[in-house]
């Protein structure tokens, strides 16, 4: 009996190591955050090589641009992720 309970209390303490460690990396974590405009033709190739450097997109929407006397449709997107990258920006990946 006394073995099973010093078993119940070891795994308490590693319940209760396992959820603070996890408690103290969601209150640290850092984010970066960015904004582009990629024009419709570059859209899949930009957000492509933006995803391989570890950007995600958290919100996006369609708008137009006005490039000289013509109008063309871009997706303007903010885009986030780890601050701890060490990776480039968007605007040096291109």
């Amino acid at each position: 009996m006394r073995g099973q309970l010093w078993a119940i209390v070891a795994l308490l303490v590693i319940i209760a190591v396992l959820l603070g460690a996890q408690f103290f990396h969601a209150s640290t974590e850092r984010w970066s955050y960015a904004v582009i405009a990629p024009k419709d033709e570059e859209l899949m190739e930009t957000l492509n090589r933006l995803g391989s450097l570890g950007w995600e997109i958290v919100s996006s929407r369609r708008a137009t641009s006005k490039d000289g006397g013509d109008v063309k449709g871009i997706y303007e997107m903010i885009l986030k992720r780890h601050a701890s990258s060490l990776e480039q920006s968007p605007a040096a990946a291109k």
